[in-house]
């Protein structure tokens, strides 16, 4: 009766980095982060629950196409970070009370507003918050990272978005396991082999 939820892909990278680390197909929760991330545990090599989030889609969409953006420059090098802003959305979010959502979202166009924070800092303040909120559910209980004490938490994407949210597991208190970046072309090998897709090479005389 929960809701419902859908993976695309994401199964293949889980799949490539256990085939290189068989050390985390016992239990270990995996973070995905994108423009819909997703927070996968697996248990005796088996994915038993995943929860995603909308957490860079609805970046996009805030800075893109609400009043938000309007105080926002055009974004240069997305890896630059100014971290005090970063950790005070960071903070905000992670340390929030039910329903303050939406308010929390509006103070990155109020911080710019009253100088809190220079024009060029709003975007990490808003990235700050909505990585903050997401963290909230997957560290505790959507994605299960917390569910059994000493769970291996392990990231898969690309560098700059995988450094920005160690960043901010670091700045809580939260160690990772492990940071991987493309895993997909060992998954599919993988799947591909167990499904006796792959040609098999000819035997030679010696082994006919």
């Amino acid at each position: 009766d929960q809701l419902p939820d859908v993976m695309r892909g994401e199964e293949i990278q889980i799949a490539g980095a256990l085939a290189q680390n068989p050390e985390w197909a016992d239990r270990s929760c995996f973070l995905l982060p994108g423009t819909h991330s997703k927070w996968v545990q697996v248990d005796v090599g088996r994915i038993v629950r995943f929860s995603s989030f909308l957490t860079g889609e609805l970046f996009a969409v805030l800075c893109q196409h609400s009043i938000l953006g309007r105080l926002m420059p055009e974004r240069g090098d997305p890896a630059k970070l100014d971290s005090s802003a970063f950790e005070l959305g960071l903070t905000t979010g992670y340390g929030s009370a039910p329903g303050e959502f939406s308010h929390q979202i509006f103070a990155a166009r109020t911080l710019g507003l009253t100088g809190r924070l220079p024009a060029s800092s709003l975007a990490d303040y808003l990235s700050g918050l909505l990585i903050g909120h997401e963290l909230v559910a997957g560290l505790g209980g959507s994605g299960g990272a917390t569910q059994i004490p000493h769970t291996p938490l392990v990231m898969i994407g690309a560098p700059a978005l995988c450094e920005r949210y160690s960043y901010a597991l670091k700045y809580l208190g939260r160690s990772v396991s492990g940071v991987l970046d493309n895993t997909a072309p060992v998954g599919l090998w993988n799947f591909a082999s167990a499904a006796g897709l792959l040609p098999v090479p000819p035997r030679g005389k010696n082994h006919e």
